[in-house]
C-alpha cells in the first residue's frame, strides 16, 4: 500500500465490538510491537495487554 492511499483510505474507529483478540493475532501484534522502529533505536516504549474486564473499565472510566 502506497501512503497516499493509506491517508486516503484512513478512519477512526468508534465503535468496538465486544470479544476477545485471538491469541494468534496478539501474538502478531506483539512481534510487529518488537520490530517497530523507535526513536535512536532506544526501545523506550512499554505495551500492555489487559484481558481483566474489571481492569479495562476501571481505565476506560479514568
Amino acid at each position: 500500500m502506497d501512503i497516499l492511499m493509506a491517508v486516503k483510505e484512513r478512519r477512526s474507529i468508534r465503535d468496538f465490538q465486544n470479544r476477545e483478540i485471538p491469541e494468534e493475532i496478539v501474538d502478531k501484534l506483539i512481534d510487529a510491537l518488537i520490530w517497530a522502529p523507535s526513536a535512536g533505536n532506544l526501545q523506550a516504549r512499554k505495551f500492555y495487554f489487559i484481558k481483566d474486564e474489571r481492569i479495562k473499565k476501571k481505565i476506560a472510566a479514568s
